[in-house]
């Protein structure tokens, strides 16, 4: 169990207040005030500054305020497997829209023989991590990149990343240059997708950004872009796996760009030390396979 200063620094960096943390803690300000100090005389490092009444913390009080937030996490979500039966049988997750598109309803329904209580959030990558660290949830599912010394992570396989038009586009089956790229309406998701960062990355590479498009439709659905798609209103960047598991009747294509052969993870992620570690090999076993089927249906 985390010792008090510990828990007493975690809901000061929550609170960003001495006298907050008081109240909450039934304490007085000046004990906060000193637990503090002597946290940072035991670790010998400095966690916070206090100028003109504006509290910030240190790089270092910031990677121990999340160390501290995951550690609690672990713990809580421990004990709880421990002590209540019934959280054993529920099982919570998140997915990126990207990814949801490409497993569900498949893997819920393969979870359901096991577990009567299922709670799935279908989040961006941002989200779905702070998700992991609050403990929210128990393992998410990300195509985006994630801090690997924070979390564990299990492999489900790589995605190629593709451009995606209607069947009717002139970008159709073709390869074309970012210039004739720049000039296209380009539907994209919003700030803190996993799909959307890959985009912005590669872009920065060329010496490009999003501003350097004419037309763009942002959008935080991944269901609305390929309705726009399907209507033929823009070109659009999803992995393929996500475009394969459209129905028939949306009428899309894919189109070449030079300099643009990207593939990306697809990874359960997760906090180290979690008693259901096992279990989501299993889990994410299954969902390799679930994407093994829909490559054979539609390769």
């Amino acid at each position: 169990m985390l010792d008090n200063k510990f828990i007493m620094f975690l809901v000061l960096y929550q609170t960003k207040s001495f006298t907050k943390t008081a109240q909450q803690l039934f304490v007085t300000q000046p004990a906060v005030s000193q637990q503090i100090q002597a946290l940072q005389q035991e670790l010998n490092v400095k966690l916070v500054d206090y100028h003109h009444s504006q509290l910030t913390f240190t790089t270092e009080g910031l990677k121990l305020a999340k160390l501290i937030e995951q550690i609690n996490t672990q713990t809580q979500q421990g004990l709880s497997n421990i002590t209540n039966p019934e959280k054993r049988q529920s099982i919570s997750f998140g997915t990126t829209l990207s990814f949801n598109e490409m497993i569900e309803p498949d893997f819920i329904q393969q979870l359901a023989t096991d577990y009567p209580k299922i709670h799935c959030e279908i989040q961006n990558t941002t989200v779905i991590i702070n998700q992991l660290i609050s403990g929210d949830i128990e393992f998410g599912l990300i195509e985006g990149n994630f801090d690997r010394q924070s979390f564990a992570n299990i492999l489900i396989g790589q995605d190629e990343f593709v451009g995606v038009c209607n069947e009717e586009h002139p970008f159709s089956n073709r390869t074309i240059s970012i210039d004739e790229l720049l000039t296209s309406q380009l539907l994209i998701r919003e700030p803190g997708s996993g799909s959307r960062f890959i985009f912005e990355n590669w872009l920065a590479g060329m010496n490009y950004d999003l501003n350097d498009f004419n037309h763009m439709i942002s959008v935080g659905d991944i269901f609305t872009i390929q309705q726009l798609l399907n209507k033929n209103l823009g070109v659009s960047f999803m992995y393929r796996s996500a475009a394969r598991s459209l129905p028939d009747s949306f009428h899309l294509s894919t189109f070449n760009l030079n300099n643009f052969e990207i593939s990306h993870e697809l990874n359960m992620v997760y906090l180290p030390g979690t008693p259901k570690e096992t279990l989501f090999l299993d889990m994410a076993n299954s969902i390799s396979k679930i994407l093994s089927k829909q490559k054979r249906a539609k390769p």
